[in-house]
Formats: C-alpha cells, sequence, structure tokens
C-alpha cells in the first residue's frame, strides 16, 4: 500500500475482513500487520483499537490462545474502565470461546450473556450469530439441554429470516457441531446451502451433514486449528465407533496435540475418552 494516507490502513483493514471471509487466513494476517504498521505510522488510535479485537482472533485462530487472552483481556479492561467499543461482544466471544475449552463454564457463560446484552442493545442482528453460537456450547456443555434448544432455534430462526448470514465468516465448527448435537444438523445443512459459499460454509455442512472428515480437510485449508482440531474429534469418534480404530488415531492424534498444546483442559479430557474407547 503506496498511498501516503491515514485511509490506507481501513483500506488494508477491509481487505483483511474480505480475505478473512473468504478463508484465505494466512492473508488475512498479513494484511493486519500492514494495517498496523500503516495505522501506527499515521497514529490512527481508532484503528488500533480495532486491530487489537484482529490480532486476538488471529492467534486464537493460529493457535496462540494464552496470547489471545492477554490481548483480550487488556482489550475489555479498557472497555471496563470506561471506554466502550462496538466489538466489545466479538471480544467476549473469544474470550468465553477460550473459557469453554479450558473447563470454566461460568466464565464462558458469564462472557457469552454479556455479549448477547451488547448485541441486543447494539440491534446486531449479524453479532447475534457468534454470541447466540457460545451461548448455546456453553449451555449444552453445562448440560442444559432445554436451554440450549431454546437458543438454537433462535439462531436457525434468525439465519431463515436474515439474507445477509452468509456474510459472516464465523460459521465455526464449535457452532455446527453443538446445534448437530441437539439434532438440528439437517436444518442447518439446508440452510447454509441456500447461502453464498465459502470455505467456512462448507466446512459447518461437512460437520451438519455428517461428514467431519471432509470438515477437517476444509478447516485445515483454511487454516483454524481450534475448527480443525474439533472436526478432528468428531471424526475420530465416529471412525471409532464404525470399528476403524486406526483411521480414528490419525484424526485423534492431531486434535489432542493441538488441544493439549493450547491448555483446552475440557476437550482434551473429551479426546482422551475417544482415545480410550478405541484402545
Amino acid at each position: 500500500m503506496r498511498a501516503n494516507s491515514p485511509a490506507a490502513c481501513t483500506i488494508v483493514a477491509n481487505l483483511a475482513t474480505t480475505r478473512a471471509g473468504f478463508g484465505d487466513l494466512a492473508r488475512t494476517v498479513e494484511l493486519h500487520a500492514e494495517a498496523r504498521r500503516l495505522a501506527e505510522r499515521f497514529g490512527h488510535a481508532s484503528q488500533l483499537r480495532y486491530l487489537g479485537v484482529e490480532d486476538a482472533w488471529d492467534s486464537y485462530l493460529q493457535g496462540r490462545w494464552d496470547d489471545a487472552v492477554a490481548l483480550a483481556d487488556a482489550w475489555i479492561a479498557e472497555v471496563e474502565a470506561g471506554n466502550p467499543h462496538y466489538m466489545e461482544s466479538t471480544c467476549r466471544v473469544l474470550r468465553g470461546r477460550v473459557l469453554l475449552a479450558r473447563g470454566d463454564l461460568a466464565g464462558a457463560l458469564a462472557d457469552a450473556d454479556a455479549a448477547l446484552r451488547l448485541v441486543a442493545e447494539a440491534e446486531d442482528l449479524v453479532g447475534l450469530h457468534e454470541t447466540l453460537g457460545l451461548r448455546i456450547c456453553v449451555l449444552l456443555a453445562d448440560d442444559q439441554v432445554a436451554a440450549a434448544e431454546a437458543s438454537a432455534g433462535e439462531l436457525l430462526d434468525l439465519i431463515r429470516d436474515q439474507e445477509q448470514a452468509g456474510m459472516t465468516a464465523d460459521w465455526s465448527a464449535d457452532i455446527t457441531d453443538a446445534l448437530t448435537r441437539l439434532g438440528r444438523g439437517p436444518e442447518l445443512a439446508a440452510l447454509l446451502a441456500g447461502l453464498e459459499p465459502t470455505p467456512w460454509l462448507a466446512g459447518a455442512r461437512a460437520i451438519a451433514e455428517g461428514d467431519p472428515e471432509r470438515a477437517a480437510a476444509v478447516y485445515a485449508g483454511i487454516g483454524s486449528l481450534p475448527d480443525e482440531a474439533l472436526a478432528r474429534l468428531r471424526a475420530a469418534a465416529r471412525l471409532t465407533s464404525a470399528g476403524h480404530p486406526a483411521a480414528a488415531a490419525a484424526h485423534l492424534d492431531r486434535a489432542l496435540a493441538f488441544y493439549r498444546s493450547v491448555g483446552a483442559r475440557a476437550l482434551t479430557r473429551e479426546a482422551e475418552a475417544v482415545l480410550a474407547a478405541s484402545a
């Protein structure tokens, strides 16, 4: 970007968002770094604050969860100190996902509920996808099935009624997996089939259609390590149940390696249970 203008950092950041939506995470990270360099050059404080959330998400997706949480904690502390920002809900969803994977259900639910309040106040229909998705995941992990089912119905109604549903990149494996475990997989797959195709939606559809092996390959191509790991965990469970322990092990080894590397204790325990079942 050669333009000698403060607008350059916003242009590059917007391009990064576009590339993220199309599942090109490697290029997204490069563009975020370039946007940050430009924002620092021109002293663009608001853009630097926005990029702080994007940096946290990049760290989360690339498996640097301690960095992601540190960034999220510092960013939310700034909000709580009296400096509000419209991306607070997104930042809380990120932190909530890590807390959930690490077994802190109370903390994850607190972030999910706070994020839901924020998007409701802002009438942010797009933001409802990720916030409702996190809440469903937490409630299901806490065996609050009826409450999870209610939120699942709300999310599916939102997709059905909202033409821009396909514009949100974050159709992640965990949201889709939770809906599928609630028996809403076929319904979700049918809704996603009518949206503009992206790699994210292809991965989600694969899970919803009961093909986690295909989903794992899609998420690996995107570079989303948490989504790939969850798809591999589900693939390992399916293959174990089908009597294919060797094929299951190939997926399980990779899922476990990731979960242990990021301190995802709850998911590590779940993966270890699949490993014991396949022995």
